[in-house]
């Protein structure tokens, strides 16, 4: 019964010491959450109060491009938008001749990818 007691005992005081480190980690982090998000709250950048609506990207007024064949104005605007996103450049300074299909740019690598999905899925 002797060992049994000495186990039982170091078994206990070793779950209060994780428990109690656990416990005191936790009291820290909710202390530290606390500091940081004081602090960002008086450090708060003052929003921009002059907005205009010039700044606003208007859609309405894009040139209409010229589309070819096949190519849909939701394609168009998904184009345009990604564009304007790449470059950081307002779209209204932004004048789009024509937007066609390219069959131009041929990827090996794309090939190689596509071959492989294809193989593995002829294994099932």
């Amino acid at each position: 019964m002797h060992w049994t007691e000495i186990g039982l005992t170091t078994t206990v005081i070793g779950m209060g010491v994780v428990f109690s480190v656990l416990i005191f980690l936790s009291f820290v982090t909710w202390l530290l959450v606390k500091i940081v998000d004081d602090s960002s709250v008086n450090k708060k950048p003052k929003s921009d109060t002059n907005f205009t609506p010039s700044q606003e990207i208007a859609v309405a007024s894009v040139p209409a491009a010229k589309i070819d064949d096949g190519i849909d104005a939701k394609t168009v605007a998904i184009i345009m938008a990604a564009v304007t996103a790449a470059s950081g450049v307002v779209q209204n300074n932004l004048k789009f001749t024509a937007i066609r299909r390219s069959n131009a740019y041929h990827s090996d690598w794309a090939d190689h990818g596509t071959h492989a999905i294809i193989n593995s899925r002829q294994s099932f």
